[in-house]
């Protein structure tokens, strides 16, 4: 009987995993020595269905029993293992033998267990499973790098006979490329997305578990602090030798904004100014994404006005790249009323999929307002 992780693998692939074809010889052979390119490109990766939970549950179960298990054998902790593997993978690479004294220390244990059994547990880990259940991205990347870097592991231990080759077309090259996915990071505003669509997520739930705005807002400004966890500094001009170290999300911001993430890259060249002596430039910050949030409860008689208005106020301030308002509709029967003047004016998607727009979230559908600029003149 197949163990929860193959059954896992096998239904994932079925259900969610989906192959474009190339478009012509030149992708193929772009494909052929590009394994990165080839996956991001060929392999579509869909959200899994609620039906398969269960068995991520047990599959997950299944792989922490046995990352227990070897951490024990080598007395060491996740962090201690995935610190020098990286030593000994950069090593490696840079065609210097020291990767050899980890990869022996470990290597006897691990090729005596076998504990990832082919390179469909890697896939599954490594690129699946953090795409086709993104609410836990972060916690299946941390997986995906164990199950990956072990799988190195026995790569490279069959390797040693040729030890400077990573190339596509060897075992080598498929899992060095799949080390390179597995800690690639989001960018900032794959996070931003990343948040919200789990809130949106944990409202069509349960859309009760959100009784007013401030609890929609509160639990956003949290997803997104748990998710975007850069700081950046600012050199204070009143304290000498003073920095300010800031995060990048805030709520209530500047002309009372919702939630802002701040814009990191830009922040160090802007003019410090102080007032009254004081750093108050801090409050003014240039921002990468600002959120206006509304949410209607049942017996509200507004309409879709209202999500305009947020909008074209986000677009009146100067220093914003991106503008977002979303409403949270707490029943159904209140969305026909409520988008009666923009009727042909929204399509139904499955996500929130772009960090300027407007949004309509209902507890059973998302609707994107098709030109928000247009409805806001």
């Amino acid at each position: 009987m197949n163990s929860p992780i193959d059954q896992l693998v096998e239904e994932l692939w079925g259900c969610c995993v989906m192959q474009r074809a190339a478009q012509d010889q030149a992708t193929i052979e772009r494909w052929q020595t590009n394994e990165i390119d080839h996956l991001k490109e060929r392999f579509v990766v869909q959200i899994m269905p609620d039906s398969l939970k269960p068995l991520l549950e047990k599959a997950i179960a299944q792989w922490e029993g046995i990352e227990k298990k070897l951490l024990s054998h080598l007395k060491m902790n996740r962090e201690q293992f995935l610190q020098e593997f990286e030593k000994a993978r950069n090593a490696y690479l840079r065609k210097n033998t020291e990767w050899h004294k980890f990869v022996s220390s470990v290597g006897l244990i691990i090729s005596y267990s076998h504990p990832v059994r082919n390179m469909e547990w890697v896939n599954l880990f490594s690129w699946i499973l953090p795409a086709a259940h993104p609410d836990n991205e972060i916690e299946h990347r941390i997986r995906g790098k164990m199950v990956t870097s072990i799988f190195y592991i026995e790569q490279l231990l069959k390797e040693t006979a040729n030890p400077n080759t990573v190339v596509l077309g060897n075992p080598l090259g498929k899992i060095e490329a799949r080390w390179l996915i597995v800690n690639q990071n989001r960018t900032i505003e794959d996070r931003v997305l990343l948040s919200i669509n789990k809130i949106v997520k944990q409202f069509q739930d349960n859309p009760y578990q959100f009784l007013y705005e401030s609890d929609v807002q509160c639990g956003l400004f949290a997803e997104l602090r748990k998710n975007i966890s850069e700081t950046v500094c600012i050199p204070s001009v009143s304290k000498q030798g003073y920095k300010y170290e800031l995060g990048l999300i805030y709520s209530e911001y500047r002309n009372k904004i919702d939630i802002v993430c701040l814009n990191a890259e830009i922040i160090p060249s802007i003019n410090k100014s102080p007032f009254k002596g004081y750093d108050t430039y801090i409050y003014n910050l240039p921002i990468l994404v600002g959120i206006e949030l509304k949410y209607v409860i049942m017996g509200y008689s507004k309409d879709v006005s209202i999500v305009y208005d947020d909008y074209q106020k986000l677009r009146n301030l100067n220093d914003i790249k991106y503008r977002l308002a979303i409403c949270f509709l707490q029943n159904n029967e209140i969305t026909d009323p409520f988008c009666e003047s923009i009727k042909e004016s929204y399509s139904i998607v499955q996500t929130v999929k772009k960090i300027d727009g407007i949004y309509i979230v209902t507890p059973t559908k998302i609707l994107e307002v098709s030109s928000p600029i247009m409805a806001c003149k």
